[in-house]
C-alpha cells in the first residue's frame, strides 16, 4: 500500500513538472523580446550607449514625434498657423485609445489640437490635425515617410498619424527614434515646452490633460520630454531627453515591460552618461600650434599658425587627456601670407577618430622673397623638414 501511494505521489510530481515546464515554456514564448536603447548626446549626435539599437520594432505613439515634425515645419514656412481652426470630422472622432474624446463638429486650433497630442498623446487629435492640414491621414502619412527619408531613416515606415496597431504594423529601431527626437528639439525646441508639462487642461478648462510621461518627468533631474509609447506588441516605449550644465541627452528605450519599466531604464541610462561625459574647451582661439607651415615663395621661411575658434569636445571624462589636435591636411601657403590668413582647419581626434574641428590662421606676415635673395639663392634647395616643422625645432636652429 506504502509502495502504491509512493508510485502515485510521484507520477503526479511528473505530472505537474511536465505541466509546469509546458506552461513556463508558453509564457516565455510569449514574453516580448528584449529591450532595445539607445543614448545619444543632441548636438552632434554621438552615441554614448546601445543596445541592440538597429532591431525594428513597433513604434506606438513614438509616431506622434514625427506628425509633430511635420506639422512643426509647416507652421515654421507659413504653409499653416497654430490659431487656424480644424473641424473634427466624423471619422477622427470615432478614433480609439488616448484621446480627448472629440465630438463631430468640434473645433479647436491647431495649436489646441497639437498641445493635446504633445502631452496627453491624443489619438483623435492627431486624425483631426491630419485632415485639418492636408486633408486626410493617408496624405499625411506619405509627408511623415518621406520625411524620414529626408532624415536618413531607412529603417522606419509609417502607416498611420497617432501609432494605434495595425497590420502591418509602423516599425523603426531606437537609433532612428533618437536621430528623429534630435530634429525635432533642434528645429523645434518651443515642442520641449508642451513635452515638459506634466499637467494642463484642454476645451477651455473642462478637460484636463496628463502627461503620459508623467513619472519620468517629475523623477529625473533636468528631464523635459518627449514622448511615449504603448501598445500590447511594443511593449512600453519612451524617447526622453534631459538637459544638465548646458548638455542635452536623448535616450531611446523601446519594448520595456512597463511604464514603470521604461522610467527606470532612461533614468539609468541618462543618469550614467551624465555622469561618465562631459563637454570641455580642449583647445582655446589662439593657441598656437606646435608645427610652423612652410611658407612657397619666401625666404624658406615656416609660418605659426593658431587656432581660430575654441575647440569643445564632448566625451568620455577618462578620454579627455587622450585628445590629440591634429591638422586636417598641411596647409599650402604662399607668399606674401598675412596675418590672420585662414591655414585650413585642425582636427580634436580621439583615437583617429575626429570629435571636433575648428579654423585654423597664420600668426605672422611672411614676405615673398626679394629678387636678391632668389638671385643668390637660386640654387639653395628647398628645407628637408617639409611642409611641418615642429615650432621647438625652430627655436633651436636659431
Amino acid at each position: 500500500m506504502f509502495v502504491r501511494a509512493q508510485r502515485v505521489a510521484a507520477a503526479l510530481a511528473l505530472a505537474f513538472a511536465f505541466v509546469f515546464t509546458v506552461v513556463s515554456g508558453a509564457k516565455a514564448a510569449k514574453q516580448a523580446p528584449p529591450m532595445a536603447s539607445i543614448v545619444i548626446e543632441a548636438e552632434t549626435g554621438q552615441v554614448i550607449s546601445e543596445t541592440r539599437s538597429d532591431e525594428l520594432r513597433p513604434q506606438a505613439s513614438l509616431v506622434k514625434m514625427m506628425l509633430a515634425l511635420v506639422v512643426f515645419d509647416r507652421v515654421e514656412k507659413g504653409e499653416a498657423q497654430m490659431d487656424a481652426l480644424i473641424r473634427t470630422s466624423a471619422y477622427a472622432s470615432q478614433t480609439g485609445g488616448s484621446q480627448v474624446y472629440l465630438a463631430h463638429g468640434e473645433t479647436f486650433t491647431l495649436g489646441e489640437l497639437m498641445k493635446a497630442i504633445e502631452i496627453a498623446s491624443a489619438n483623435d487629435a492627431c486624425v483631426a490635425v491630419a485632415e485639418g492640414l492636408v486633408g486626410s491621414v493617408e496624405a499625411m502619412t506619405v509627408l511623415m515617410n518621406e520625411r524620414a527619408r529626408e532624415l536618413g531613416m531607412k529603417n522606419t515606415n509609417y502607416v498611420n498619424v497617432h501609432g494605434l496597431p495595425g497590420n502591418p504594423d509602423s516599425m523603426s529601431t531606437a537609433r532612428e527614434m533618437a536621430m528623429l527626437a534630435r530634429e525635432l528639439i533642434a528645429k523645434h525646441p518651443g515642442a520641449l515646452k508642451w513635452s515638459s508639462t506634466v499637467k494642463d487642461t484642454f476645451r477651455n478648462g473642462h478637460f484636463d490633460l496628463y502627461n503620459t510621461n508623467k513619472r519620468f518627468l517629475e523623477n529625473f533631474p533636468g528631464a523635459d520630454g518627449l514622448k511615449t509609447g504603448y501598445h500590447s506588441k511594443a511593449g512600453f516605449n519612451l524617447v526622453a531627453t534631459a538637459e544638465r550644465n548646458g548638455i542635452r541627452l536623448i535616450s531611446a528605450v523601446m519594448g520595456a515591460s512597463s511604464d514603470r519599466e521604461r522610467a527606470r531604464e532612461s533614468a539609468r541610462l541618462l543618469g550614467t552618461a551624465f555622469a561618465t561625459h562631459d563637454r570641455r574647451v580642449v583647445a582655446k582661439a589662439g593657441d598656437l600650434l606646435p608645427n610652423l607651415v612652410y611658407v612657397k615663395g619666401s625666404a624658406h621661411a615656416y609660418a605659426p599658425v593658431r587656432i581660430a575658434q575654441d575647440i569643445e569636445v564632448f566625451a568620455k571624462r577618462s578620454d579627455f587627456e587622450k585628445i590629440v589636435l591634429e591638422m586636417a591636411s598641411p596647409p599650402k601657403l604662399e607668399a606674401p601670407v598675412k596675418k590672420g590668413e585662414s591655414a585650413g582647419l585642425v582636427a580634436a581626434k580621439l583615437n583617429g577618430k575626429t570629435l571636433a574641428t575648428a579654423p585654423i590662421e597664420v600668426n605672422a606676415n611672411i614676405k615673398k622673397a626679394s629678387i636678391i635673395w632668389r638671385f643668390w639663392n637660386w640654387r639653395t634647395p628647398r628645407p628637408t623638414k617639409g611642409d611641418l616643422m615642429p615650432r621647438e625645432t625652430a627655436k633651436a636652429s636659431k
